[in-house]
């Protein structure tokens, strides 16, 4: 929370049906909240995400949420909420690795051919429990081994927890820039074609 001590949502659906009335639905303690399979997601250093966690069918209307729990309240000012000043950020290009690397220091490392701003997007059905780990970087070093000292103290990072299910990851609240990522924990061979860079800008 490096803008803040806690973390809260604020929102205001207008819904519009068909015989001409209109609903008003605001975030208030009638709401209920659970953990969500996002252990931590941050611009520097990535996102954890447990797809154990996952909860599938929570947003159908039908869904029983009597053991989540209750939404507090909280009072902010709002004079300090603002629309969007600058213009959206978009995806714009898929790319797939143009190479899978195995480096001199044994390292498995995707070359998706250009440096960019995206995200990673993979498929996967690895065995419950698999930690999938993948470290972001733009340049390899001099001997061609993959390279992270230009991040600094940022970790740039992607660990994802399967749930043994077939299903597709993509970040959501995070980018990276990056050319090169490493793959650690992936079980058997890698098929470069489970993987797409997607270009945002």
């Amino acid at each position: 929370n490096i803008f803040g001590d806690r973390l809260a949502f604020i929102c205001e659906l207008r819904i519009e049906y068909e015989d001409g009335t209109t609903q008003v639905v605001v975030t208030d303690d009638s709401w209920r909240a659970s953990k969500s399979p996002w252990l931590r997601t941050e611009v520097y250093d990535g996102e954890v995400f447990d797809a154990r966690m996952i909860v599938d069918g929570w947003c159908d209307p039908v869904h029983d949420a009597s053991g989540w729990d209750a939404a507090s309240y909280v009072d902010i000012d709002l004079s300090l909420l603002h629309a969007r000043r600058s213009v959206p950020v978009r995806l714009h290009e898929r790319l797939k690795p143009v190479a899978v690397l195995n480096t001199p220091a044994g390292e498995t490392v995707l070359d998706f051919g250009q440096n960019l701003a995206g995200l990673l997007s993979f498929e996967t059905d690895a065995s419950a429990g698999t930690e999938l780990w993948f470290q972001f970087g733009e340049a390899l070093d001099k001997d061609g081994n993959f390279y992270r000292d230009n991040m600094r103290t940022a970790l740039a990072e992607i660990k994802y927890v399967c749930d043994g299910k077939r299903r597709r990851y993509r970040p959501e609240f995070t980018f990276f820039g990056f050319r090169y990522a490493r793959v650690t924990g992936w079980p058997g061979t890698l098929d470069p074609d489970a993987f797409t860079a997607e270009a945002i800008y």
